[in-house]
């Protein structure tokens, strides 16, 4: 692919979407200096979701630009279900054991896992969590209009999720993980945590007695970060020139 893409390259025409895995996921992380001194061949444009990430790209003589997931503002159902939403993936920077005993402390609402459980976290669920198992993009849409809130956590740092941006786009508060390039994205529209049972438990029980203060700031929050967002993708499409879409988006982390 690399050889292809050299041979039929064009100046200024390709972007890499570089999530926080590629940088620091022990699974790929072997990878990153000579992918970088490839991008850097190519003359690409690397696209990340915060500074930190985007020194390392400068760093290695790369250019970059922040840009976000693209902010598409959903109606959020006026009724709500008894339950907050745990999009998972099931893989290792996700703190599941916490998650599970978060949610027998915190009984009075169902909490609703996606994605395909292991067996060995479904026998250790208590039973006010569901498992959704992989559901469409609609059923999805649906499941977070008509939630208390979202729980989406991290132990990897640097760490923007794609279940916060969807989160942000439907309306919904959500509890996430307690780093910097979270509290400015999203500043007080968020309750931020720990990885730990009792600190999401307190968070939790943030979020459900602060409603209405939450989705109102996030309604605020999410207006200037969707000015934000049309700088950010001028900057791309100078970047990569008249080949770029008008419209366009980025695919969140994880």
């Amino acid at each position: 692919l690399a050889l292809l893409a050299r041979r039929f390259r064009r100046p200024d025409q390709y972007g890499f979407d570089l999530h926080t895995g590629f940088f620091s996921d022990p699974k790929w992380r072997w990878a990153r200096t000579a992918s970088l001194r490839l991008i850097r061949r190519l003359h690409g444009v690397t696209i990340v979701t915060n500074t930190h990430l985007q020194n390392i790209c400068q760093q290695a003589g790369l250019r970059s630009i922040v840009l976000h997931d693209l902010i598409d503002e959903h109606p959020r159902n006026e009724t709500r279900g008894n339950y907050v939403v745990c999009p998972l993936s099931y893989a290792n920077d996700e703190p599941i054991a916490a998650l599970l005993s978060a949610a027998g402390t915190v009984d009075e609402i169902e909490w609703r896992f996606t994605g395909k459980a292991p067996s060995a976290v479904r026998s250790k669920a208590p039973k006010n969590v569901t498992f959704t198992g992989f559901i469409t993009a609609q059923e999805y849409r649906t499941l977070l209009a008509e939630s208390l809130g979202v729980v989406a956590l991290t132990t990897r740092a640097h760490t923007m999720q794609r279940a916060g941006y969807e989160a942000f786009s439907a309306g919904v508060p959500q509890v996430t993980s307690d780093f910097p390039e979270l509290r400015e994205f999203y500043e007080d529209s968020a309750e931020y945590t720990a990885p730990t049972a009792p600190e999401i438990v307190r968070s939790v029980r943030r979020l459900l007695e602060h409603q209405d203060h939450l989705c109102g700031r996030l309604a605020e929050v999410r207006v200037v970060r969707s000015a934000e967002q049309v700088q950010h993708l001028e900057q791309l499409r100078v970047e990569l020139g008249p080949l770029l879409p008008v419209k366009t988006s980025r695919k969140g982390e994880q």
